[in-house]
């Protein structure tokens, strides 16, 4: 009993000292121990930025979006743009062996498009133009006669017809109705230079009309504003019966040719004294001496009879002779063609240039203080284009032209043109020019080339909507 009796003492105590020690225990441990972590909520974005959509939990560590690191994806949605699986695909063909800066202008606006895969399809590049082409267009990539076009069996989503009217359409028509087979709603774009004439009307009727009926979606464009005017009054006669019952849809684009032909520019530097400094070299004298015509050598395209008996009546007079402006005074007429007969009086202030591979012909035009249209007929002013005003853009030159020129191409804007009185010819024109003095030609250069930027930015939202399909 007595050792019973000690065992029971012994535990008692025992138990008194253990309670007390795991309670300590207990409380010690409570108090080291972390609070319980948050679980990391999901990043929402606004739903200004993304209408509500929540952007999957952040990993560990966090990620926080910036527009440093938002994700691709992200970004489109934003935009609401889709990006493409694969790059939208794009062939431009000519088959006509003509149009070449129409071709550089289309290649240059479609290299620019993100998501855009462009494919050449050409005629006989002549003059050197895969040089030119290869300053923007990836030397890289081949550039393709048009029967390779006629034997592709990927589709593209959009093909572009350079020069639609005169052979383009007719030469490649079956394979268009073929690839429609496997792509309904491929679309087609048909660049029509002269819709008076009866090719361009054949056309509209023959192919462009059917070819929207099988489901293609055809634009036709145009290169000028006056242009398409009259192309829609030929659509209009043409498909009569099908526009205006609504079955059929031939929208008209006008376009304007125009790039960056990758030239230096020799003609916009610095003055001292009277030498004009570019860089480190002098900028030829020519930029503020010499007017150029361009274009072929036909007398049916340019008034070359009326300008040199113009100027011969200037250079004649008494005061022309003792004119200081006129003593360094060049003519220059660029292009192709039959040799032309210049009068013997002249010979001195006019240079001739011909079948110039296309960077020295874009980098002698550029070296002139204005260009002259001299149009040899009304055609330029309703339902054809000018060569001459593209080349004024893609150059940066002004041109000398009247208030006719102006209201028919009507993006140009009067500051790129130095206007042409209604009694002026237009050798009394250049002589008003000419006295004007460096730095007025200098202002309306600078004018020039914030304009062909301004088309290139609208000919790459025109085509911007048809490759989206927009």
């Amino acid at each position: 009993m007595k050792g019973t009796r000690t065992c029971r003492n012994l535990i008692l105590v025992l138990g008194s000292l253990f309670v007390p020690i795991f309670l300590l225990f207990c409380i010690a441990s409570f108090w080291r121990a972390p609070l319980p972590v948050a679980p990391t909520p999901p990043i929402i974005v606004s739903p200004d930025d993304l209408n509500g959509a929540a952007v999957p939990a952040a990993p560990t560590p966090p990620t926080i979006v910036s527009p440093d690191n938002l994700d691709r994806t992200l970004i489109n949605k934003i935009n609401n743009v889709t990006s493409p699986a694969s790059p939208f695909t794009v062939a431009l063909v000519n088959t006509y062996p003509a149009h070449d800066e129409v071709v550089a202008s289309l290649a240059y606006t479609l290299v620019q498009i993100p998501d855009v895969s462009l494919s050449l399809y050409l005629s006989s590049p002549r003059f050197g133009f895969a040089n030119l082409l290869h300053t923007f267009y990836p030397s890289s990539n081949r550039i393709y006669r048009p029967s390779a076009f006629n034997a592709l069996q990927n589709v593209p989503d959009v093909v572009v017809l350079t020069t639609c009217g005169y052979a383009d359409m007719k030469n490649v028509h079956k394979t268009l109705s073929r690839f429609l087979q496997s792509k309904p709603g491929m679309r087609v774009v048909c660049v029509v230079h002269n819709p008076a004439a009866s090719g361009a009307k054949h056309m509209v009727q023959k192919y462009a009309g059917p070819l929207a009926r099988e489901g293609a979606k055809v634009v036709l464009m145009t290169l000028s504003p006056h242009v398409g005017e009259y192309l829609k009054k030929v659509v209009s006669d043409r498909l009569k019966r099908d526009v205006e019952s609504g079955g059929l849809e031939l929208p008209v684009q006008w376009f304007v040719p125009t790039f960056v032909p990758g030239i230096e520019a020799r003609c916009d530097g610095p003055t001292v004294g009277d030498r004009e400094i570019t860089g480190e070299h002098r900028a030829d004298d020519h930029c503020f001496q010499r007017v150029a015509i361009q274009g072929l050598f036909e007398p049916g395209r340019r008034g070359y009879s009326s300008i040199f008996s113009a100027l011969s009546a200037k250079m004649s007079s008494s005061n022309a002779s003792s004119s200081n402006i006129w003593q360094n005074f060049r003519l220059l007429l660029l292009g192709s063609g039959a040799r032309l007969k210049i009068p013997h009086e002249l010979k001195p202030y006019v240079d001739i240039k011909n079948k110039l591979d296309y960077l020295p012909y874009y980098s002698t035009l550029h070296q002139n203080f204005a260009l002259l249209p001299s149009f040899a007929s009304d055609a330029y002013y309703t339902h054809k284009a000018s060569s001459s005003v593209a080349a004024a853009l893609i150059t940066g030159v002004p041109l000398i032209g009247t208030e006719r020129l102006l209201a028919a191409y009507a993006y140009l804007g009067s500051e790129a043109l130095y206007i042409r009185g209604e009694n002026e010819t237009e050798v009394d024109a250049v002589e008003r020019v000419l006295k004007l003095g460096k730095e007025v030609m200098k202002e309306k250069r600078k004018y020039m080339g914030s304009l062909s930027a301004e088309m290139i930015k609208r000919n790459m939202d025109v085509f911007r909507a048809i490759v989206l399909d927009t």
